[in-house]
């Protein structure tokens, strides 16, 4: 099946917080895979290029093409193929010697340019817009780069849409709100200014966090490999946080979301309390060793004791076993 139009006017999204309901508008763009003859329907900026250059009538790679242009510009405040050849930026007489009276952005939509990032073409780049060291990650930086690189010409090449849910789920859980002009950056961020954990926007200093990484076991005694997820929050006195599932189990798109564990930070101590929805079999330790001490959450458990750098595990019992190493970490720590 083909959506045809994915652009941010047919993105709607549930307002409040605790729901994440997501509908597509227009539905009766919709239709079957076509390889010729049809209409072509598009918004202008978010059409893939062979679509707008008439070469082909519409298939699921054009549909992940308009998605990743949506996802990068939402991102980085620019669109990914508007750069010095377009915006008049570019130094040389390029837009003069060669497209003097032609539709230069048209062109660029067409995907007759590199994109602005292009790691073996430098020609349409752009210093405008966030700078995408703060925003991407490696996975993600990957998927762009498939999608606007080898993807502009080649539509069979670009990442499919399976890829992106995990990507920007395991971004997102890296980042914490700032104090101070609310912007959102990734944990580890060091500013090259203070060289400490200060928001890269305001300098702000990072606000505590909770980060739980998440461990696949081996065995006992076997050495632990790098986390295959971790899950990093703000978490100050008073505040209920909501640990979801994909922190245990592997991605999955029905129930990566679903509420696993709430935890809850007291001048005494950490609550950590089994979800309504938790279906995860869990166990706890206090300590620095994972080895031992754990006991079954049946419910509820609570950690006395509070330090500057507590630290405790979880263990997920599963046919695919994970151990999660949780630590509360002040600020500027």
């Amino acid at each position: 099946m083909v959506y045809g139009d994915i652009s941010p006017n047919n993105i709607f999204i549930s307002e409040g917080l605790d729901d994440s309901t997501v509908w597509l508008i227009d539905a009766d763009n919709i239709r079957f895979e076509i390889t010729t003859g049809g209409s072509v329907v598009y918004t202008p900026k978010y059409g893939a290029p062979e679509l707008v250059q008439g070469k082909d009538s519409g298939r699921p790679s054009s549909d992940c093409h308009a998605f990743a242009v949506v996802a990068f510009y939402l991102l980085s405040l620019i669109h990914p193929f508007v750069g010095k050849k377009v915006d008049s930026t570019d130094d040389g007489d390029w837009a003069d010697a060669e497209n003097d009276g032609e539709d230069i952005e048209g062109k660029a939509f067409a995907g007759l340019f590199p994109w602005v990032d292009d790691q073996d073409d430098d020609s349409n780049s752009s210093g405008s817009g966030l700078p995408r060291s703060l925003l991407l990650t490696e996975k993600l930086a990957m998927l762009f780069e498939g999608t606007f690189g080898l993807g502009r010409t080649t539509p069979l090449l670009r990442p499919t849409i399976y890829h992106w849910p995990e990507a920007l789920a395991q971004a997102a859980d890296m980042t914490v709100t700032c104090s101070g002009c609310s912007m959102s950056y990734y944990y580890d961020f060091i500013h090259p200014e203070t060289e400490d954990y200060n928001c890269p926007y305001c300098k702000t200093q990072r606000p505590q966090v909770l980060i739980l990484e998440s461990y696949r076991w081996n065995g006992p005694n076997k050495p632990l490999n790098a986390p295959c997820w971790r899950y990093v929050r703000e978490i100050s006195q008073g505040t209920e946080l909501t640990i979801p599932r994909r922190v245990f189990d592997e991605f999955a798109m029905l129930d990566s979301d679903t509420a696993e564990v709430l935890t809850s930070l007291s001048d005494n101590g950490i609550l950590i309390k089994k979800s309504d929805h938790g279906q995860v079999n869990l166990s706890v330790a206090v300590g620095c060793h994972p080895q031992s001490g754990f006991q079954k959450l049946y419910s509820q458990m609570k950690i006395d004791g509070l330090t500057p750098d507590i630290q405790f595990w979880m263990f997920a019992h599963l046919n695919s076993p994970r151990l999660v190493k949780c630590v509360i970490i002040g600020g500027g720590k």
